[in-house]
């Protein structure tokens, strides 16, 4: 394909000499030297005039009739094609890649999931490792790396009550969830509804007497 979108426009001529003399190589050798100043000096300038050389007959075969140029369309698609295969090993989602609009946030979702958690959790355990010395980290100390994976906690708020309230999480379970430091008090459990025990069927049974 590289060499297809080289042949487009590709200038082909052929040098013939006059009076039905053949190329030696001393004719060869001036022919060639002639061309080669000849298109220097197309190449160079927009507006060119260069004088007829004796003897020798130039014949341009580019543009002529039946020529057809080939679309580089191709190479767009295979270069496209080895973006999205990176992308997918990555875990990047192509649409992202390619500044598609379509369903960005969904996209922006899988990005955060399956490719910036990994990366920045290889980051933190490395930081730890190559920083934080082994008492200082059973102590507590670590480095903690929060990118644009960061949980929107308004988002969860509704979430995050029902687990808080439930009973089966506390304060401090959940602030770990969405990378917060724990705070004080934040160990315990609190029930904010109102369970109770039923028996098979739905009926309400009595703690005490367990009828």
């Amino acid at each position: 394909m590289v060499e297809v979108a080289m042949r487009n426009h590709q200038i082909r001529a052929t040098v013939t000499g006059k009076d039905g003399r053949g190329f030696d190589d001393k004719l060869q050798k001036k022919a060639q030297t002639y061309i080669d100043k000849v298109y220097e000096k197309f190449n160079k300038e927009s507006i060119a005039v260069v004088p007829l050389q004796a003897g020798l007959e130039y014949n341009e075969l580019t543009n002529t009739v039946g020529e057809t140029n080939q679309s580089i369309d191709e190479l767009k698609k295979l270069k496209r094609q080895f973006v999205d295969e990176v992308a997918d090993i990555l875990g990047i989602p192509s649409t992202i890649l390619h500044g598609e609009l379509a369903d960005l946030e969904s996209a922006q979702t899988v990005l955060n999931k399956y490719c910036l958690k990994s990366l920045n959790k290889k980051i933190e355990d490395e930081l730890n490792a190559k920083i934080i010395d082994k008492t200082e980290f059973v102590n507590g100390t670590e480095i903690k790396v929060v990118g644009v994976d960061k949980k929107d906690i308004f988002d969860l708020a509704d979430a995050v009550d029902k687990l808080i309230s439930s009973g089966g999480f506390n304060r401090n379970e959940i602030r770990k969830e969405v990378d917060y430091e724990s705070i004080d008090g934040g160990d315990e459990f609190y029930i904010t509804k109102n369970y109770e025990k039923a028996a098979k069927g739905g009926e309400e049974v009595d703690d005490e007497t367990g009828n």
